[in-house]
């Protein structure tokens, strides 16, 4: 058991050097073509997908999952002896994409690859190829893993013994009524928060422009909702997410997102909803916690308590909060720093639920003995 999961966290480790450019001459060159070639089809097939958000991705991945000493240090946490018992009654786990992101699920896979699960994937039809290719790479590298990874095409997922899901409220309700005779693990719709306090820098919130902006606030962790002291100078805001304009990795000058801030600006103005047009996004005052693509809400707050009260009521819509290390949010909410919030580490899962927790309940579930 030790044996298969030394050798899976060395191939992750490689994948790792691959993406970064690290590896040998020859083995990068191949990979680097091959790579191109997943992210062109990728970029063709969905007009949200950029070349630049792309490896963002790929690159958040490979710092924060790919990393031998990471892996090593996060895992050993968890019990060998489920892991053993796990690894022995091999149940199938059926795992049902998202396609939001670039490889957005990439750490539910990276989880049952080491609980030694076998894996019933069904990709999302809006990033299909990314994933196949990191598998095909680590299939090279541990042939025997092509026994354990099935991509499923269609909507039959085949005889399961668990499911991982993740996706809106409403599919997720479906799936969970189709299998509802098996254990599940579901995620659904949350976005994230940032809480300024007035004091901070430039660069700090050119940090921030990234956690909003990045892959277009598509994303669970992309910042939606602002919490501002009350007298907070909106013009600081603005200031930054012009700036934002010009950052070539969140390439915001795409067609479809600033016809989309076109569109809510004038449908606005119609409605005469107040807000504060940043170039790069649209500053509405509000107590939505979801925003809509090329929007940013914001909301103030008088004082600590005034702070922690209005963060109370959103504690399970919340992924994370974004703030300054010397700000008190309460301990229910995850938190991180400015532009980090796209770079999650192997100890924040998702909504807070463990894939490995969840496969090692099997290993002790009655139904798989």
């Amino acid at each position: 058991m030790q044996d298969r999961i030394s050798t899976c966290i060395q191939a992750l480790n490689q994948l790792g050097f691959c993406i970064r450019g690290e590896s040998s001459a020859c083995v990068q060159a191949e990979f680097n073509r091959l790579l191109s070639e997943a992210i062109a089809q990728t970029v063709s097939s969905n007009r949200w997908f950029t070349e630049s958000s792309v490896r963002m991705s790929l690159s958040a991945i490979s710092e924060q999952m790919l990393d031998e000493k990471k892996l090593l240090d996060w895992f050993q946490k968890y019990s060998s002896e489920q892991i053993a018992m796990l690894e022995k009654k091999q149940p199938v786990v059926g795992i049902i994409l998202a396609g939001n992101l670039p490889l957005v699920g990439f750490y539910d896979v990276l989880c049952a690859l080491l609980c030694g699960v076998r894996l019933n994937i069904k990709m999302s039809s809006k990033d299909a190829f990314l994933l196949p290719f990191l598998m095909r790479y680590l299939c090279s590298y541990i042939p025997e893993l092509q026994t354990y990874i099935k991509f499923i095409e269609g909507r039959d997922l085949g005889n399961l013994d668990a499911l991982m899901a993740t996706g809106s409220a409403q599919s997720i309700d479906a799936i969970a009524d189709q299998w509802k005779d098996i254990p599940c693990l579901f995620r659904s719709s949350r976005t994230s928060i940032a809480v300024l306090n007035g004091r901070e820098s430039e660069q700090d919130l050119l940090g921030l422009t990234r956690d909003v902006c990045m892959y277009y606030g598509m994303g669970c962790r992309s910042v939606n909702t602002l919490f501002l002291p009350r007298r907070y100078n909106i013009e600081n805001l603005t200031h930054a997410f012009e700036l934002a304009l010009k950052d070539p990795d969140l390439f915001l000058q795409h067609t479809e997102y600033q016809s989309i801030i076109n569109s809510n600006r004038a449908k606005m103005r119609l409605l005469g909803i107040p807000f504060t047009d940043a170039g790069s996004v649209l500053l509405v005052p509000t107590e939505d916690l979801f925003a809509p693509v090329g929007c940013l809400h914001y909301r103030f707050y008088d004082d600590h308590e005034h702070l922690l009260s209005g963060l109370a009521a959103l504690e399970d819509l919340t992924q994370v909060v974004v703030c300054s290390q010397d700000t008190l949010i309460p301990a229910g909410f995850r938190t991180t720093r400015w532009g980090q919030s796209q770079y999650p580490a192997l100890e924040e899962a998702p909504d807070g639920l463990d894939p490995v927790d969840f496969l090692l309940q099997l290993a002790t579930s009655p139904k798989m003995s």
